[in-house]
């Protein structure tokens, strides 16, 4: 999958749908020549390089003044751009030396190809588990290109690393810097660059906020620098690492897609750059914004891994990609590939105030919905009645409920019990923060706390001391009470990163060396607690990134739960994850039925969030509804399921999905509509079915007397007859094979 062609100095790597090609020039800068659907004969390739006959370049190697393929120049597409010298696109690392000079310009000096891929230090990694004891992991499906530079004014050794999936259109890049002499300062530390010889793209992005997140945009590459990111210690509501460039606007079946995402939960930025030649240039990673990285003699630094999916058929076939390289290659809790537990959550039912009895109760009433686990949320710990105090005091308070007895009481109900943590967080009424004060961020900077936010501060995950106090209150409480599944929150973001842990010069290390803390964390009760079901949340959706999918099989996608606005959310959110990994709960939002919010929350990992005891026996029948479909075709259809995009509501008045088994016997398709009435022949094309099965059809729960060939639902499609009163409404249609 990676050949070195020696006499043209050109990398090859390959599997049988994707060419990436590297050249090393003759002044030892490597000159990206080609990324794209695959090159069987790559004769030519060496054509495609810009030459200049009219610019000379003095030829230090060979003494002589020749025309040359001048790598600095903002046409030439490159792999690793220089900085502080005639490229002024984004350079992927930047250094300050130590004279105070910006000068960074990597040159060639050798380079290795192995199987296997390398995993990050402290990072989550692809392929590796989490305890690791590998060097290299899933030699037989991957093969990596290491290519050492040197840096010309600093004795700084640069490590890229290209990977290369047989069985995926899959490139994964990174960097390791090693500094080898004087202290430098890293001002930037980028996992990628990519240049590609055409602009003719639209890049498609994923904003939003609280209660809103991963909303589509789409904008056609303009002139100048196009920028996304997140400055706030995580990947954020307001923008997600996962974007993409497609060539046509937006089909989910025709036309090249490029798609990008990050290894990492905290600070990110991609920054995407139209040159003045027609040209693109990518630069991706964390973001620089108060980024300074300080490393003496002999330390190093390395950076998340960045992915890239490339696919010829659209952004299905780059969404898809991204599917299953997550499920087979990322995620680490494989326990979680079947059967997830159908949860309920007492958060939006009582919010605080509850005690014993009432958990009972909540808990002989969620029975009924057909439940495999009860979560008690917030409230349950320290002085904690409201969300002011309590928070860093990870003990139960047993004046406000018996947690042996709740637990007791899941049990003789034949149900898992689950509990809520904010590791991260403290408040400053609490014993924690008064005894030690300066374990939250921002102290001594910030000492009347002018910027509390949620009535929280962050704890300072710099100082491993805090880690450890953490992990250890937790252990305690997951070592006494039967556990089975934890909800973990992070609700502020990261307004202040300054410690009192590290030197003046150190302070630009506090965004990464937080996220490290925090895989440092998680990792370790991960080890510990095998058997613990572990949820990803983070005010809802600000922390949905695959660093944090590493550890946990899935995350709370927003919270915002009503069918309405879950419609758009969960849509956009898996164009480039998994239904798998979105987590969805029926709520008592009131701006749409149960039975719509049901079909919304069935395409994700399902579950119920409301007061029990207030149900009426119609609300049950409809949420049990749900739970029949749940436990009988979830986790073939939809989380082992392949996953097509039908309908894209930022360009129709409808979404549609459909998600098919792997052996195309059994399908789920849903169909929201925005408007009240439609006027037009509405015929529902379906996708990835088997044209040659036919299928048994049933319809909001009623089954359809025909049976339909694969064949026809794809390309004729399924009439949908009723034209008046769909607003907000939801079409469910399940398929089985006729002899399922």
């Amino acid at each position: 999958m990676i050949h070195y062609n020696q006499e043209q100095n050109v990398f090859h790597l390959f599997n049988k749908d994707v060419s990436y090609l590297i050249h090393v020039n003759g002044f030892g800068r490597l000159e990206t020549l080609y990324f794209g659907e695959r090159l069987n004969d790559t004769s030519d390739i060496l054509n495609a390089r810009t030459l200049y006959t009219e610019c000379t370049y003095l030829d230090k190697k060979m003494s002589l003044v020749t025309p040359t393929p001048s790598y600095f120049y903002p046409d030439t597409l490159v792999e690793v751009s220089s900085h502080g010298i005639f490229d002024k696109r984004d350079a992927p690392i930047v250094i300050q030396h130590e004279n105070g000079s910006y000068l960074t310009d990597f040159e060639y000096v050798k380079h290795r190809i192995y199987h296997g891929i390398k995993p990050i230090a402290g990072m989550p990694s692809l392929d590796a588990p989490l305890e690791r004891k590998e060097a290299l992991y899933n030699k037989e499906n991957v093969d990596t290109l290491e290519i050492i530079l040197k840096d010309i004014a600093a004795n700084v050794i640069l490590h890229e690393y290209l990977s290369i999936y047989r069985d995926k259109n899959i490139i994964v890049k990174s960097f390791k810097i090693e500094n080898k002499g004087k202290k430098i300062k890293l001002l930037r530390a980028f996992s990628m660059q990519l240049d590609l010889p055409s602009s003719d793209y639209y890049f498609h992005h994923f904003y939003g906020t609280q209660w809103k997140e991963r909303q589509e945009e789409i904008n056609k590459i303009h002139d100048g620098t196009q920028e996304i990111g997140s400055t706030r210690g995580r990947s954020s509501h307001q923008e997600n690492p996962f974007c993409f460039l497609s060539k046509e606007r937006n089909s989910s079946t025709d036309g090249e897609v490029i798609g990008f995402n990050l290894i990492y939960s905290g600070n990110w930025e991609m920054r995407v750059t139209k040159t003045p030649y027609d040209s693109l240039h990518l630069a991706y990673g964390i973001n620089d914004d108060d980024f300074c990285f300080v490393l003496g003699r002999n330390e190093s630094f390395d950076t998340p891994q960045a992915v890239i999916s490339y696919s010829k058929d659209g952004i299905d076939g780059m969404s898809q990609t991204f599917h299953r390289l997550i499920k087979e290659n990322l995620q680490t809790d494989k326990e979680r590939e079947h059967n997830r537990p159908l949860i309920f959550n007492s958060w939006e039912g009582c919010l605080f105030t509850f005690d014993t009895k009432v958990i009972k109760s909540y808990i002989d009433d969620a029975c009924k919905l057909g439940i495999d686990l009860f979560v008690l949320d917030d409230g349950w710990f320290g002085k904690r009645d409201s969300d002011k105090s309590g928070l860093g005091d990870w003990y139960v308070n047993e004046t406000k409920i018996n947690l042996h007895e709740v637990i007791e009481h899941c049990h003789e109900r034949k149900l898992k019990f689950g509990i809520w943590f904010e590791p991260e967080m403290v408040n400053p009424d609490s014993d924690l923060f008064r005894s030690h004060p300066e374990w939250a961020l921002g102290y001594e900077e910030n000492k009347d706390w002018s910027h509390l936010e949620r009535n929280q501060l962050v704890l300072d995950f710099t100082n491993d001391d805090v880690v450890d106090n953490i992990f250890e209150q937790m252990c305690h409480i997951l070592d006494e009470y039967d556990i089975d599944y934890v909800k973990w929150d992070h609700n502020r973001i990261l307004a202040e990163h300054f410690t009192a842990n590290l030197p003046a010069e150190k302070q630009g290390e506090v965004y990464h060396r937080y996220v490290l803390g925090y895989y440092r964390l998680l990792g370790q009760l991960r080890v510990r607690y095998p058997g613990i079901f572990f949820e990803g949340c983070s005010s809802g959706g600000g922390r949905f990134d695959l660093g944090t999918l590493y550890y946990v099989p899935q995350i709370w996608t927003s919270d915002e739960t009503d069918g309405a606005s879950r419609a758009y959310i969960q849509y956009y959110t898996s164009l480039g994850y998994p239904l798998s990994t979105i987590s969805s709960h029926v709520s008592a939002s009131a701006q749409t039925t149960y039975p719509t919010k049901v079909d919304i929350a069935l395409f994700g990992t399902y579950g119920y969030e409301m007061n029990p005891n207030k149900l009426s026996e119609r609300e049950f029948a409809e949420m049990n509804r749900g739970t029949e479909i749940y436990h009988k075709y979830h986790d073939k259809a939809i989380l082992n399921g392949t996953l097509y995009h039908l309908s894209n509501p930022l360009d129709h008045d409808e979404m549609s999905m459909i998600s098919v088994s792997q052996d195309q016997t059994l399908a789920i398709a849903v169909y929201y509509e925005k408007s009240n009435i439609v006027m037009r022949m509405d015929y529902w094309k379906l996708k990835g079915l088997n044209p040659k099965k036919r299928y048994h059809l049933n319809l909001n729960g009623v089954d359809v007397p025909e049976t339909y060939s694969g064949e026809h639902l794809m390309k004729v499609g399924y009439y949908l007859r009723d034209i008046f009163r769909r607003q907000n409404k939801t079409i469910l249609l399940i398929l089985k094979e006729s002899n399922y």
